[in-house]
């Protein structure tokens, strides 16, 4: 793309160990990026090896100490979130698989306890973590652009914890994932209806759109025309809270055929690598350094 990367994402999934990831954060720091730690509380294939209500009764809470005991002698800034895409319910972290829409198992009998479990687990999350001193992250609170399901009880903004555990705002927002997905909305279509939502919901909170991406093959839409389309209105302003943006620079298998393989890898598609160099190059270098996505990332003392 012709630009250095602001952050680096990556998955810290439990199910493999606990222990802070020392070894990818600092690659990714001599890279000369900030690490953006996915915090994932999840079993093999998702499954909820660690539910929402347990992290909030302090079920882990050894873990976590030891987790910000190595985060705090990681020393540099650190981006991480927890509970990626939780208004998704492919994740474990989603009310669903944690009382869903229910109201008579948890806290507020008002609140849908599946969102509230989940309010709390992270709430006692950055708690933790801040005890124990790390206090050089900036967190994040994640959603998808869309609210799957679509019910009353698992939107997105039941799911938000306070502005005073949440540093950063972010959003995932996807065209087609897949060659065979029958529809191919736009990403400003897709944005214009999440972004409202998210500025009401935390208006003096720096936006991040924390993953976009669209697949090659698809006969809907080419990925250079998608993220082309998406670039001119990032850059442009058309959302003045956002502040940074990530592609999500991935390919997978989905069947035994690969023409219905996803890649959105930029080193696949010459052509969408092109055009993001091409709309770098268009605007003032002012708009795409590194200093302007990370200031909320330096330590707080």
């Amino acid at each position: 793309m012709g630009r250095p990367a602001a952050w680096v994402y990556f998955s810290h999934n439990w199910y493999k160990g606990a222990e802070f990831p020392a070894d990818t954060a600092g690659w990714v720091r001599s890279a000369g990026a900030v690490p953006f730690i996915r915090l994932m509380l999840r079993g093999p294939d998702d499954t909820n090896q660690f539910p929402t209500g347990d992290v909030a009764a302090g079920a882990y809470d050894a873990q976590l100490r030891a987790w910000a005991e190595g985060a705090k002698a990681f020393g540099g800034p650190l981006l991480v979130e927890y509970g990626t895409e939780v208004n998704g319910d492919w994740f474990p972290w989603n009310g669903r698989h944690n009382g869903g829409g229910r109201t008579d198992g948890f806290g507020d009998p008002r609140t849908p306890d599946g969102p509230e479990r989940f309010v709390a687990a992270y709430r006692h999350v950055v708690s933790v973590v801040r005890r124990a001193g790390a206090n050089n992250i900036t967190w994040v609170f994640h959603v998808g652009s869309r609210d799957e399901p679509t019910a009353d009880w698992n939107r997105l903004e039941r799911y938000y914890p306070g502005d005073d555990v949440v540093d950063w705002v972010g959003v995932s927002v996807y065209g087609p994932q897949e060659p065979s997905d029958d529809k191919a909305p736009s990403f400003r279509a897709l944005m214009d209806a999440c972004y409202p939502r998210l500025a009401r919901l935390a208006p003096h909170k720096p936006m991040v759109v924390l993953e976009f991406g669209c697949t090659a093959g698809n006969p809907r839409v080419r990925p250079e025309e998608w993220a082309g389309a998406a670039l001119d209105d990032l850059l442009g302003g058309r959302w003045p809270n956002v502040i940074g943006f990530a592609w999500w620079n991935e390919a997978w298998e989905n069947d035994d055929d690969p023409a219905n393989n996803t890649t959105m890898r930029v080193q696949d598609i010459p052509a969408l690598a092109r055009t993001f160099r091409r709309k770098f190059a268009s605007v003032g270098d002012h708009l795409l350094t590194r200093a302007r996505l990370t200031p909320a990332a330096q330590p707080r003392g």
